[in-house]
């Protein structure tokens, strides 16, 4: 699966909001940055490759430059709000947030993995 994950991927390091058909969407950071935990989680373990853990890095980066500074720190862009089971229509029209818990937690999980 990881592999067919990996596939999907953009070259911006993020995956689409709707990830087997990219570019028909927008890229998506909080399901970017889950799959990136992920990767970089199985490759510590010795499930995947050591090669995962660098395209975790390499996601987590581009979740960071999107981060835009503020007088507060950072800000975590493009999280979909209101994720359900829409169909390919139905996730095309949905508003990308900023700093949303569920975006923002995923990212945290992906940065600590990176840590370890």
């Amino acid at each position: 699966l990881a592999n067919d994950s990996l596939k999907y991927r953009t070259n911006t390091g993020y995956w689409d909001t709707l990830m087997t058909f990219p570019g028909e969407a927008y890229e998506e950071s909080s399901g970017s940055a889950l799959l990136s935990y992920g990767y970089a989680k199985g490759a510590r373990l010795g499930l995947l490759p050591k090669s995962f853990r660098e395209k975790a890095s390499e996601t987590f980066s581009a979740i960071v430059a999107r981060m835009p500074r503020s007088r507060f720190g950072r800000s975590m862009t493009d999280i979909s709000w209101l994720t359900m089971p829409y169909g390919k229509f139905g996730y095309k029209m949905l508003i990308r947030q900023k700093d949303i818990s569920y975006g923002v937690g995923s990212f945290l999980l992906l940065s600590s993995e990176l840590n370890n």
